[in-house]
């Protein structure tokens, strides 16, 4: 047992918990936890929040936990379980960490981003080489992508870029410059001279993650972009070219649902679909789909399946290619 499950060992010891306890607390195989601690595995990434509570950690406290390793060089990680012979570290990731390093007034927590570059090198190669994801969720204003996008996320550990986190300072401060409200999201002003570029800035964010081999969550309504078939194929076309899968999601939600959603984010941009709220569902076709094969959430208020399960049973899914 290394140093690093040592010390996981024991401080599940010292809360006074058992192997089993923690698993059937996070709802996994005794197993599981212990090969944890005998350093076979390390939890996942959606498992942490949970393990880090039940053994009275900080996050941060149980990933420097998890970092620990008397194995630990700034040469090589020792991955003996998948590889013969020690894995590197890229030379370009190791020189700038062990140049500041040495320098005395250095600051301490360089030492755990060393390791934690080490554990990321780890996860990375245990992946092995499958393609990244691109996930676009899409739905109506008020639909519940966002908090779908959220649960993804949460379950996968990929990255979330959200459209309106992403761009609205930048939509806001073009619309000024315009001479228009800069909660606008219906007028021409808005869907000719400012949207396109919000989902220009949005996709080409995506894709310097992607090509990075970091899977990507990208949540937008998507309400021109999903039912236009030459957008999807081009889109498609990319990310075969680039080895990216793609996959597509519709979170779908009743219009009673969609009003409540609104009113209870109460933001500035929503105010003219509140109040003029006929006028919103007359210029929107609630049966608009993506024009390529999806994954359909149902989110209306009377589903009996919970978003976060719906997310966990697309993850689970061994029909698409993420």
């Amino acid at each position: 047992m290394t140093a690093r499950r040592r010390g996981l060992a024991q401080r599940r010891r010292a809360v006074g918990f058992s192997q089993e306890h923690i698993a059937e607390h996070l709802g996994v195989d005794r197993s599981t936890v212990a090969r944890w601690e005998c350093g076979e595995t390390l939890p996942q990434p959606y498992l942490r929040p949970k393990l880090a509570a039940a053994l009275r950690l900080s996050s941060e406290e149980l990933a420097t936990l998890l970092a620990e390793s008397d194995r630990i060089t700034p040469a090589a990680y020792h991955l003996t379980r998948h590889h013969s012979a020690p894995v590197r570290l890229p030379a370009t990731l190791l020189r700038p960490v062990q140049a500041a390093a040495d320098d005395r007034a250095a600051d301490l927590g360089l030492r755990a981003f060393e390791r934690r570059l080490h554990q990321a090198w780890e996860l990375r190669l245990r992946r092995g080489s499958s393609n990244p994801c691109l996930v676009l969720v899409g739905g109506f204003a008020g639909s519940g992508k966002s908090e779908f996008g959220r649960f993804l996320t949460g379950i996968t550990g990929w990255t979330h870029l959200d459209k309106d986190v992403l761009t609205r300072p930048l939509t806001e401060s073009l619309l000024l410059a315009l001479g228009a409200d800069p909660n606008d999201r219906h007028t021409t002003t808005y869907t000719t001279a400012v949207r396109p570029l919000e989902y220009r800035a949005l996709m080409n964010a995506a894709f310097g993650n992607v090509t990075t081999g970091v899977s990507t969550v990208v949540s937008a309504p998507f309400l021109d972009e999903m039912p236009n078939a030459r957008w999807l194929r081009r889109l498609a076309a990319r990310c075969a070219a680039a080895e990216i899968d793609l996959a597509m999601i519709w979170v779908d939600a009743d219009v009673d649902t969609m009003h409540a959603y609104l009113q209870a984010r109460d933001a500035a941009r929503d105010t003219w679909k509140l109040s003029h709220w006929d006028d919103y569902l007359a210029s929107i076709d609630v049966m608009t789909r993506p024009q390529r094969p999806y994954f359909l959430v149902d989110n209306q208020r009377n589903t009996a399946i919970s978003l976060a399960d719906q997310a966990r049973r697309i993850v689970e899914s061994r029909d698409h290619g993420c």
